[in-house]
């Protein structure tokens, strides 16, 4: 799906990003390579039509909002120097999430409500931060990410009991880097608690083996379904990451 008002945004966020970076005495600041540095984490939201956007698409739109909020962001080296910004469990495109998590690195110690009343006046509603912190873990500690997979079955279409799908083994066909591969996804299910349309699941996230949500959502053999991100774990799959 494209959207006509996203897009323009995007275009504007570049334009303005651009008129920052050549303002006087604010490139030089952030990118002192021997001036004290300050992480931030921010956690947002990702709904809606912006389910659609790609990855490279939030980047710029994030960068142009942090630009609009003139967040004292450090710069990179070079002769075109880019804002000090990364993303934890990027989506695919077409998954919502309440749950996405934003670093940035600044060149002066943050005021985290005042950053997150300005990004907010910069973005949309489906793009909306719930919160700004300095952070105590790294984004590599996640290991469990919790999803909600809503299921709109048509008449002839039913929804399958998970818990008869779900068994000591569950063997899928999985494409890797060597093509495709049969292989044992049950280590990677947590949990999953299924209500009617909605099923409810905890999945591997760390980084050696994620699982994407889409193959346990296909499992049902339903053709249209929405896929939520709600939180992240830490690796006993109970504390909250954040």
């Amino acid at each position: 799906m494209k959207n006509d008002n996203v897009t323009s945004n995007l275009h504007e966020l570049k334009e303005a990003n651009f008129a920052r970076e050549k303002r006087p005495g604010l490139t030089d600041r952030s990118s002192d390579q021997n001036s004290p540095v300050w992480n931030l984490r921010v956690k947002f939201q990702k709904i809606g039509r912006l389910q659609f956007i790609s990855h490279l698409d939030l980047a710029r739109t994030m960068r142009t909002a942090i630009v609009r909020a003139e967040i004292p962001v450090k710069y990179s080296q070079g002769f075109n120097p880019h804002p000090r910004m990364s993303f934890a469990l990027q989506l695919s495109v077409g998954t919502q999430s309440s749950c996405e998590f934003m670093e940035l690195k600044l060149y002066d110690k943050p005021d985290c409500e005042k950053i997150k009343s300005e990004l907010n006046k910069n973005l949309v509603d489906e793009l909306r931060v719930f919160d700004v912190y300095e952070p105590e873990r790294k984004a590599s500690e996640i290991a469990w990410a919790e999803y909600s997979i809503i299921f709109y079955p048509e008449s002839f279409e039913v929804i399958p009991d998970y818990n008869e799908i779900v068994g000591d083994t569950l063997v899928i066909s999985k494409r890797t880097k060597s093509g495709e591969k049969d292989v044992d996804i049950r280590p990677q299910i947590l949990r999953f608690v299924q209500s009617d349309n909605i099923l409810n699941t905890v999945l591997c996230a760390d980084n050696t083996s994620y699982l994407n949500p889409e193959y346990i959502a296909r499992l049902a053999g339903v053709a249209d379904y929405d896929i939520i991100r709600r939180k992240c774990f830490l690796s006993d799959g109970v504390t909250e990451f954040r």
